[in-house]
């Protein structure tokens, strides 16, 4: 990564407020199991602090060589050396496939240019937290006013858009077909539920789960459906007046978020 100390950064480093840290790791969820991405790490703090007080390992990226350096040392004073490493490059290019979770403090504009790698490269489920800064049209799942703008989250969803159906074979006669649209974690689309069909007036999917609320055409009856993405399958229950019938259907054709 030779080249990335010839660059100049994208944004001036501005130090992560310390009384901020906490929160984004309790809304990223870090704990002893987690391995934490730092964007744009700066002087280390977040990832010190994550090892430091919940035994998360962590990797840090910054294009800074000085900053780098910092990190580093930093992390022996804190004893955690062995569980953070800080490399210098430049963030858009290194994988991030392994993070289970991502922590950021840049602006608005670079967490979009970061937004469809990280829809591409983290696993669903993958919680994506930022201090004071956005990432656009992808709304927040969660938010915390502290300091500036508060700390953002976002989870990684599961691809879920596209068109699903049953066997034919199935003796399921419950939910027959889905078409999904999905934008970001946010699901519209229809439902064919027993040859009738209904529009879907509320949808959601947070990591490999989904809900649906789903308005049947004769305006007289709502049906909740829940359920999760396996590969080329979702399963899940719908949930009518009272009964649970289990469904299980196919992907029969993909629409990108």
């Amino acid at each position: 990564m030779a080249n990335a100390a010839m660059r100049e950064p994208d944004i001036h480093f501005t130090p992560t407020p310390h009384r901020v840290i906490p929160e984004m790791l309790r809304l990223a969820k870090v704990g002893a199991d987690s391995l934490v991405y730092d964007l744009g790490s700066g002087d280390g703090r977040v990832l010190i602090a994550a090892a430091r007080d919940c035994g998360a390992r962590g990797v840090g990226f910054d294009i800074d060589p000085f900053r780098i350096a910092e990190s580093r040392a930093s992390a022996i004073q804190a004893g955690v050396q062995d569980r953070v490493q800080f490399l210098q490059g430049n963030f858009f290019d290194v994988p991030i496939s392994e993070a289970t979770a991502v922590v950021l403090y840049l602006v608005d504009s670079v967490n979009i240019r970061l937004r469809p790698k990280i829809l591409s490269e983290c696993q669903p489920g993958v919680r994506v937290v930022s201090y004071s800064f956005e990432m656009g049209d992808w709304e927040a799942d969660a938010h915390t006013p502290i300091a500036a703008n508060g700390v953002f989250l976002w989870i990684v969803p599961g691809q879920v858009g596209g068109f699903w159906s049953g066997c034919a074979e199935s003796e399921s006669a419950g939910l027959e077909s889905l078409s999904l649209r999905q934008t970001f974690q946010k699901l519209s689309g229809a439902a064919r539920i027993r040859g009738r069909f209904g529009n879907i007036v509320e949808g959601r999917v947070a990591g490999g789960q989904f809900t649906l609320a789903v308005d049947m055409e004769d305006g007289e009856q709502r049906i909740t459906i829940a359920g999760k993405v396996l590969g080329e399958t979702i399963e899940g229950t719908a949930f009518e007046n009272g009964a649970e019938t289990p469904f299980a259907l196919h992907r029969a054709s993909s629409a990108e978020a």
